[in-house]
């Protein structure tokens, strides 16, 4: 990681923090915060991988898998900006859809890093706290106030590990 990138990484994680200690003092519409923010950054996402496609990744191998990954978060996106009306309990199911499958990622690529002798411990309990977060989401996904927590400390969690990478000397050797 360049230092830019560490600079730029413990400031959006400093700002994440900030954002989630928001969230928890609105109260009352912090739900439909939750909802719109959610929504705004897998377009924002969706739009940043179709750019990339379109400009670069056309041309290369497997690009357009890139281009199924950019219209799959664009698709995300409005269906997310649709869940204001419906039930939380949908909401809730959705978000322990994305914190499973972003918690068995991050074990499966901690499981590869061990292999290759990297920094896997991080990653695993990275995956851990994704995992457990999902099931605290299906034991009380009827209630707003808890989509809202459970979304302030994922946040929060992931700002933390984003400041721990920051800080973390660089694995790569560089040759120069």
């Amino acid at each position: 990681m360049t230092r830019w990138q560490k600079i730029s990484n413990f400031l959006v994680a400093i700002l994440m923090i900030m954002f989630a200690l928001l969230i928890l003092l609105i109260g009352e519409e912090a739900y439909m915060i939750v909802i719109l923010w959610l929504a705004v950054l897998l377009l924002i996402h969706s739009i940043r991988m179709l750019v990339y496609y379109f400009r670069m990744a056309r041309y290369m191998v497997g690009g357009k898998e890139i281009l199924y990954r950019g219209i799959l978060f664009l698709d995300l996106s409005m269906f997310i900006f649709s869940l204001s009306r419906i039930p939380t309990t949908y909401v809730m199911l959705y978000m322990v859809g994305m914190l499973a499958f972003s918690g068995a990622v991050d074990i499966m690529n901690a499981m590869d890093l061990k292999k290759l002798q990297g920094h896997w411990m991080l990653q695993c309990i990275r995956g851990a706290v994704c995992v457990i977060g999902a099931v605290f989401c299906l034991v009380l996904k009827n209630t707003p106030n808890m989509v809202v927590t459970i979304f302030c400390f994922m946040l929060f969690y992931n700002a933390v590990m984003r400041i721990i990478n920051a800080v973390r000397p660089t694995e790569i050797i560089a040759i120069q």
